[in-house]
């Protein structure tokens, strides 16, 4: 069976931060925020392995905050936690892709939202109707 593991989101960027590795790899971790059910934002993690160039530019056209949308493959990293000795794991995004979105036009109206996203979800349950799936 082929690999199946595909993901695709578009949400706030929260977060940004680059880590430089050796032999030229550089690790972006992002944290994205999405709206869920009932109008709750999750907080999702994005590694980004040497897309730095494109994230930079990315932070250049826009302010912090801004709507993006990434692309790649949910992944689970596990490890032990050194105090405890407990297993522990998180689910996070692998992404081949981030691209910048472009501002949102109200409805039935000429202003358009700012590209930036709130620090608290206020959306109307009504835009997750316009979902065309």
């Amino acid at each position: 069976m082929p690999n199946s593991n595909f993901c695709y989101l578009e949400g706030g960027l929260f977060r940004y931060e680059e880590m430089n590795f050796r032999k030229g790899s550089v690790l972006s971790k992002l944290t994205v925020t999405v709206l869920g059910p009932r109008n709750s934002t999750s907080y999702l993690l994005v590694d980004a392995w040497n897309l730095a160039p494109q994230l930079r530019d990315l932070l250049d056209k826009s302010a912090k905050k801004c709507r993006v949308c990434v692309k790649g493959q949910v992944v689970q990293d596990t490890w032990k936690d050194k105090k405890t000795g407990n297993k522990r794991s998180m689910i996070k995004i692998l992404a081949d892709m981030v691209n910048y979105l472009p501002a949102i036009k109200e409805k039935n109206s000429d202003q358009s939202h700012s590209n930036t996203i709130p620090d608290t979800a206020d959306e109307s349950s009504e835009d997750l109707d316009d979902v065309p799936f």
